[in-house]
């Protein structure tokens, strides 16, 4: 049924006190020191994640089963332990730090080598992410300004600086090709 104008009223109401609620609001403007080559990555990411990356994904998704694709991040997931436990430990997070132990130890042998997540499914074992982002943020590092990553996509300079430390030191996929050289 179609409403009546006394309802039309009382709503026209709750928007004029949604509006006076923010009128006084002033809009402040932010600084962006790397506009131009922010504006100029969201181009090409946005270019590279139509031309190449949607496409991929969608063949990805269509040729492997969704048992398969969720084995496969679980892997990875587990893969990623140490940078995890680090930033834990370097937030002073220890109970966190020993439930992603148990979590490595419980997904890497009955989980087949972290491709099923029986710590989370059987034990309720939480994984608790963390990276140097957000450790520098925990001890009192600023974000800096705004950036856009190259198929990352949006972060801010503190991130982005700590991405260094997690793939050159931690990063198990990078440290396999040193071990078996």
């Amino acid at each position: 049924s179609m409403n009546s104008g006394a309802d039309l009223d009382s709503g026209d109401e709750d928007f004029d006190e949604f509006e006076d609620e923010f009128g006084d609001a002033v809009a402040t403007e932010v600084s962006d020191p790397l506009s131009g080559y922010n504006r100029f990555m969201t181009g090409f990411n946005d270019k590279l994640y139509f031309w190449v990356l949607k496409p991929v994904a969608t063949g990805y998704s269509w040729v492997m089963p969704e048992f398969a694709r969720q084995g496969i991040k679980n892997f990875f997931k587990n893969l990623y332990y140490p940078v995890r436990l680090v930033n834990n430990v370097l937030q002073l997070k220890f109970k966190n730090a020993g439930e992603e132990t148990l979590r490595f130890a419980t997904n890497t042998t009955i989980g087949i080598l972290g491709l099923w997540d029986p710590a989370k499914i059987w034990f309720g074992l939480e994984a608790h992410p963390e990276d140097f982002g957000q450790t520098f943020g925990v001890w009192g590092i600023g974000p800096g300004p705004h950036i856009v990553l190259p198929i990352l996509g949006p972060s801010n300079l503190r991130d982005t600086i700590g991405l260094a430390p997690q793939w050159v030191y931690l990063n198990p996929v990078n440290n396999l090709s040193t071990v078996s050289s």
